[in-house]
């Protein structure tokens, strides 16, 4: 059995970089979880990752920060040669758990107001440097500014969020003869 200081974090070379840090963030958490409740981090006992996994929900970790938990977890008993604990059905059964119970109320996003639309307006026709590291051209960062203010108008005057405005089509939006326009949202089924 190794200690927590012993543990380490494994080497993880089949994952990409980013991933690597990530899982060495939770991994750090979960050492130290272990570690101060006197248990061996690797290889760990199912119902110690279970236990864990339940004080992150209730410290108010989402549902997928838990499963990320979980991975990193999964992983680095993997990487190191151990039974993976968090295949058992006890993890499986406190994954269930706190996905049925929810642990804590996600805060509603606050709405978008006039000053916050106003500071989008100032820079959304700006010219960016995309992902290939090429500059937008005036017109072309005036053209895609004009759509991002568009949507996020109608995002706020519709009170949408980003899975409502994405369901939006064409066909939602009715011309009204005085020259507005008029947004049908469609309810959930």
């Amino acid at each position: 059995m190794l200690t927590a200081s012993e543990a380490g974090t494994p080497l993880l070379t089949h994952v990409s970089d980013e991933t690597r840090r990530v899982y060495t963030c939770h991994w750090t958490q979960w050492t130290a979880w272990a570690e101060g409740g006197g248990i061996d981090p690797i290889p760990a006992a199912p119902a110690h990752v279970a236990a864990y996994l339940w004080d992150r929900a209730r410290s108010g970790a989402s549902i997928s920060t838990v499963r990320l938990a979980r991975a990193t977890i999964s992983a680095m008993h993997r990487d190191a040669g151990q039974p993976d604990p968090a295949a058992d059905a006890v993890v499986k059964a406190a994954i269930g758990d706190i996905m049925q119970k929810g642990t804590h109320t996600p805060k509603q996003a606050a709405g978008i107001t006039s000053r916050d639309l106003a500071a989008i307006q100032e820079t959304a026709m700006v010219p960016r440097v995309g992902p290939s590291g090429r500059r937008e051209s005036d017109a072309q960062a005036r053209s895609r500014g004009l759509l991002d203010v568009a949507l996020i108008a109608v995002m706020r005057d519709g009170m949408l969020g980003g899975s409502g405005a994405a369901a939006l089509t064409w066909g939602d939006v009715h011309e009204q003869p005085d020259g507005s326009g008029r947004l049908l949202v469609q309810g959930e089924d």
